[in-house]
């Protein structure tokens, strides 16, 4: 049985994808300062911290939650309800530098 991966959209698909469930412009806004710094789908993972989301002028905690937890959701990756979309980045980000010899 072969099963298909889900394709991770690139920036303006989810973008646009979170526009629909939130309200048109809501996160489109942001489309330009995440090109300017080459922020794509797999890089929101590595902005939890909040300095990042304040230089690119991401100010509302809801964006900012809304953006990692669908992020994680567009790459494939749950989020447990009892885990924060900041801790299971936290953890994925230390997760990432083990090598496969870790486990």
């Amino acid at each position: 049985m072969t099963t298909m991966k889900k394709k991770t959209p690139n920036i303006l698909e989810f973008l646009e994808e979170l526009d629909k469930k939130h309200g048109e412009g809501e996160f489109t806004q942001f489309l330009d300062i995440f090109s300017e710094h080459r922020i794509d789908v797999s890089s929101i993972k590595h902005l939890n911290d909040d300095t990042y989301f304040d230089q690119m002028g991401v100010k509302k905690i809801g964006f900012r939650i809304d953006l990692s937890s669908f992020a994680l959701s567009s790459m494939n990756i749950s989020c447990s309800a009892e885990y924060s979309p900041t801790a299971v980045i936290k953890m994925l980000r230390n997760i990432s530098f083990r090598s496969a010899a870790d486990l």
